[in-house]
């Protein structure tokens, strides 16, 4: 039977990045990737496929609305495959019980079986966004059998340990991994999918409720920018310019190449890449869509 894994966080919490880690991990397997991305403009989608994986893209939706049939549509035609494992990243504003209600289908539940769910949390921002989005937070993590600390390295002893055992109380059942990544064997890695924790996913989980008012902003651009000019937007993005951005990421093309982008809640990398494809993918409230296209076009 095909298992399925499902690698789940918040917006930036560094899904993507986890899953390109596992895939090394897991290469003695045939893996498919279903990648969903909150928007119109599918982006993680093209950075897995660099590590040789066949991926399939859900977009302009998240799974706890519009896209729960495209999702299971797209779970029974990969089982056609035959595959040994699906690994699926849903959205940064994905509801887990929503996902947890589409096993409930027998015709699925025979074929493909629900074998660990992952969710990484974001050690520089989870106080904050544990305030500000209380419903999903809570709902990925107690609906989590694995939760694995990102970018702990870059927050100080006492503030990893308050996440620590905040993630205890939230979720007392799971294993929490807070270390550094490079320090995650894959022997470590593979025990976490073993499917031995998987008792944490039959629970039911209080759902998110009025915290869904988030748009997506997503444009493909041929406008040429300097790494300046893009250090300069994402410093008004920081401010508010451009209204209530959470998260950010695209590539857009410069003079020598291209340089990709990447905004989460205050904090934004730039970095040159070969990748011209000029995407780009916003995610926010109250945004501002009419300066950004004057921004971008």
């Amino acid at each position: 039977m095909t298992r399925l894994d499902v690698i789940s966080g918040f917006l930036g919490a560094g899904k993507t990045t986890f899953i390109l880690r596992l895939i090394q991990a897991l290469k003695n397997e045939k893996i498919a990737i279903i990648e969903n991305e909150y928007g119109r403009v599918g982006i993680d989608g093209d950075i897995v496929r660099t590590a040789g994986m066949d991926v399939y893209e859900l977009t302009n939706g998240c799974i706890c609305c519009s896209l729960k049939n495209d999702l299971r549509h797209t779970l029974e035609t990969i089982l056609e495959r035959q595959v040994d494992r699906v690994v699926f990243e849903p959205s940064g504003i994905f509801v887990l019980s929503e996902l947890l209600d589409l096993f409930k289908d027998p015709g699925l539940r025979s074929r493909c079986a629900l074998n660990a769910v992952v969710t990484v949390v974001d050690a520089t921002n989870f106080f904050t966004h544990l305030d500000r989005y209380p419903g999903f937070i809570k709902d990925q993590i107690q609906g989590a059998s694995v939760l694995i600390v990102s970018k702990s390295q870059l927050v100080d002893a006492r503030v990893l340990r308050e996440i620590e055992d905040h993630l205890c109380r939230l979720n007392p059942m799971v294993p929490v991994w807070s270390k550094p990544w490079d320090e995650l064997s894959d022997h470590v890695l593979l025990g976490f999918l073993a499917g031995s924790h998987r008792k944490s996913l039959g629970r039911e989980l209080a759902r998110p409720q009025g915290e869904h008012e988030f748009e997506a902003f997503s444009i493909i651009t041929g406008k040429q920018f300097t790494e300046e000019q893009l250090v300069c937007f994402l410093h008004q993005v920081l401010n508010g310019v451009y209204g209530g951005i959470v998260r950010g990421k695209g590539v857009v093309p410069s003079g020598q190449g291209g340089l990709s982008f990447n905004y989460v809640t205050g904090q934004y990398e730039v970095r040159q890449t070969s990748d011209c494809s000029g995407k780009i993918s916003l995610i926010g409230r109250d945004m501002k869509v009419e300066e950004l296209k004057k921004f971008f076009q």
